[in-house]
């Protein structure tokens, strides 16, 4: 009997230290955005700024790029690892932001745009 409470305590806190949050990407801070001034800055001091983006894809029209700055945070839940549950049912909490900087063809930005949101991704049987 004592053996058995052991093997559950053990196995809840093995499954409550399993869980957490992952992240992906760049996070550009508030900070660093308010640094930033249309018309102004270089293309050079955006990249000396925040590094390198995430990725740069080609201007409307195929004039100047915009350089992409993508995060994603994702918690994980422990109950996830339960073979059946997450079946069942499943929430997985996410954040997203993502900032575009358009820089023109003579490499000054033209403009910021910040793009956030919070959401819930959920699935399973039972979340119809």
């Amino acid at each position: 009997m004592v053996y058995r409470i052991l093997a559950v305590l053990i196995l809840v806190s093995l499954l409550i230290s399993m869980s957490g949050c992952m992240t992906f990407g760049t996070y550009v801070e508030d900070e660093k955005l308010a640094l930033l001034k249309e018309n102004e800055t270089t293309r050079v001091e955006l990249l000396q700024l925040l590094g390198k983006p995430d990725s740069i894809i080609p201007g409307e029209g195929g004039k100047g790029e915009i350089l992409i700055y993508r995060w994603q945070k994702a918690n994980v839940q422990a109950t996830d690892l339960i073979p059946i549950l997450p079946m069942l049912y499943s929430e997985h909490k996410q954040k997203r932001r993502a900032v575009k900087l358009f820089v023109d063809d003579a490499g000054i930005l033209r403009k910021a745009t910040v793009d956030e949101k919070p959401f819930v991704y959920r699935f399973g049987l039972l979340n119809q």
